[in-house]
């Protein structure tokens, strides 16, 4: 594993490892990162559909249409923001369920098939010791 002058790794090991990360967890537990994927989408894409029918209200007042036009737009620009948000909010909390009812379980059952697999002198060693601390302090930090 060898590092840039700047002490990080190179974008190629970065992709592999993280490619070797999600063969893991998708073998594991493949619903957490279906939820994950839907919810990344569903947040990425969701302010589009209010944002599309404000241009078509801007350009219904621009042209100068009749009023009952320009409140069909306003009412489906309404009706369009509260249906991406609700969208939104099922979406995060079907992803965050998920992860709230699969994730634990499943990073300890990664973890101890892992540690199960290696011989007792790894497991004894300092380094393996120190790896798998840092991993535990990192999952009970961002979690």
């Amino acid at each position: 594993m060898r590092k840039q002058k700047d002490g990080r790794l190179p974008f190629k090991t970065v992709m592999a490892y993280s490619r070797r990360g999600l063969a893991i967890w998708w073998k594991a537990e493949p619903e957490i990162l279906i939820a994950a994927a839907v919810q990344r989408a569903v947040d990425a894409l969701a302010p589009f559909l209010p944002l599309y029918f404000t241009a078509r209200l801007v350009n219904a007042i621009a042209v100068g249409g009749e009023a009952e036009r320009v409140w069909t737009m306003l009412a489906l620009l309404l009706a369009s923001t509260a249906a991406a948000g609700m969208l939104r909010a099922a979406v995060r909390r079907w992803d965050e369920t998920m992860r709230r009812s699969h994730q634990w379980p499943t990073w300890n059952r990664i973890f101890f098939e892992k540690l199960l697999s290696m011989d007792f002198c790894d497991v004894d060693d300092p380094k393996s010791q120190t790896l798998f601390t840092q991993i535990q302090q990192v999952r009970q930090w961002n979690g």
